[in-house]
Formats: C-alpha cells, sequence, structure tokens
C-alpha cells in the first residue's frame, strides 16, 4: 500500500458519523455524541431532503412529541439540523432508519420474498 493509500484510509477512519432513526432519539443521540465525543460526528442519511424523500415510510406522532422535537431543534449542538428538527415537528412525524433499508433493498414484495423463503426466485 503506497503513502497516499494510508492517509486515505486514515482519514477515512478519523471521519465519525451517526445513522439513527429521524427522531427524538436519534437527534438526542447525535447531540450527546457530539457533545461528549467529538462535535465534528456528522449524521448519515439523517437530512431534510432524505426525509422528504421517505416522507411516505414516516409515522405520525403526537403534538408532546412534536414539542419534544422543537425544543431539541434549539440544542446548540444540533444548529445544522434544526430545519430538518422543524419539519419533523411542523408536520409531526418521525422516519425510523429501518424504513431507508427497506426501501434500500427493493420493493416491499421483493422485502418479502427475500426474508421468507431462501429458495424463492
Amino acid at each position: 500500500m503506497d503513502g497516499e493509500r494510508i492517509i486515505q484510509s486514515i482519514e477515512l477512519l478519523r471521519r465519525l458519523v451517526h445513522w439513527g432513526d429521524m427522531d427524538f432519539g436519534g437527534f438526542s443521540m447525535l447531540a450527546r455524541l457530539r457533545r461528549e465525543i467529538n462535535s465534528e460526528i456528522q449524521p448519515f442519511r439523517m437530512d431534510l431532503n432524505e426525509l422528504i424523500s421517505h416522507q411516505a415510510l414516516s409515522v405520525k406522532t403526537t403534538a408532546d412529541y412534536a414539542l419534544r422535537l422543537q425544543k431539541l431543534a434549539g440544542r446548540p449542538e444540533l444548529k445544522d439540523y434544526q430545519e430538518t428538527l422543524s419539519f419533523l415537528a411542523e408536520h409531526r412525524l418521525r422516519l425510523e432508519q429501518e424504513a431507508l433499508l427497506l426501501t434500500d433493498l427493493g420493493s416491499d414484495e421483493r422485502i418479502g420474498k427475500s426474508t421468507g423463503d431462501i429458495n424463492h426466485p
């Protein structure tokens, strides 16, 4: 392995990411990781574009839950995700990361087949 590839590998390892649900818990965890571990931790697939493109997979929340999201949006560790948190609160939504994985695999029908009979075409 040449020197440049080693440096690229080290840079890749230095990059910390967090992939959580797009909800109070997922963003609370991101805030805590940034506060206690490394302020440069970046969320993976937790931005507004990802949320909007998968909004059909989200679930409704309560008004109380939306208030919790609005308060969370005020945390300094999440200033770059205020827009996403505000959207979640305004529309009273949450989106689990597993929903994104399922769409990555393909249609619901294909997912059902892939988790069912292993010999099914």
